[in-house]
């Protein structure tokens, strides 16, 4: 059989990609999720595959949480398909997570924009609604490249030096798995968990 090179290149990519993580970066974003779940929540957004990666992760994070016996959920904003319609129809696409967000949003939540591009407006409009009215809520950008317009309204920005949608969605599961075994192996353990 011939050597298919989109493959080989795929993968190439993929592992050199791997390879330049700041991983002082995915320690970053661990240490933020251990403090948030002392009391507080995940609160996870995405469009397209990052969704879909924001929807595994929240799972990931909720069966970590339940093995140390955490009082915290992790949550994709955007499961309840009804609400995000009649938001889209009524108001707009850009508002999405804004008009719930307002509603179940605590001091020390933790929110987790996942966007290859740093540009998905809805994660925006909620990234710069709580920096203006919840300055010390971390939120985090989980991006490729630049980081888009979003980054300057993130307090962490975890960025994939990659151009390639594909890729940057592999890593960003990659990243939510490394987090899961961490809490798994109890690498640390908040004191108000056994």
């Amino acid at each position: 059989m011939k050597k298919n090179n989109l493959i080989y290149s795929y993968l190439s990519s993929l592992s050199k990609t791997i390879e330049n993580l700041d991983v002082s970066l995915v320690e970053e974003f661990f240490s933020l999720v251990i403090t948030t779940i002392r009391n507080n929540n995940v609160i996870l957004l995405g469009n397209g595959g990052s969704w879909s990666n924001a929807v595994h992760g929240a799972t990931d994070l909720n069966t970590a949480f339940e093995f140390i016996n955490a009082r915290s959920y992790a949550v994709a904003m955007g499961e309840d398909v009804a609400n995000i319609l009649r938001i889209a129809n009524d108001k707009s696409f850009s508002r999405i997570f804004l008009d719930k967000i307002k509603l179940m949003l605590r001091e020390g939540d933790l929110v987790v924009g996942l966007s290859t591009s740093g540009n998905s407006r809805n994660i925006i409009n909620v990234f710069k609604f709580i920096k203006k009215n919840y300055p010390k809520i971390n939120r985090i950008l989980i991006t490729a490249d630049s980081g888009g317009k979003c980054k300057k309204f993130a307090t962490s920005v975890l960025s994939f030096k990659v151009n390639n949608v594909q890729i940057a969605e592999d890593l960003q599961q990659i990243v939510f798995h490394i987090i899961y075994l961490l809490i798994m192996k109890k690498t640390y353990v908040p004191k108000n968990v056994k």
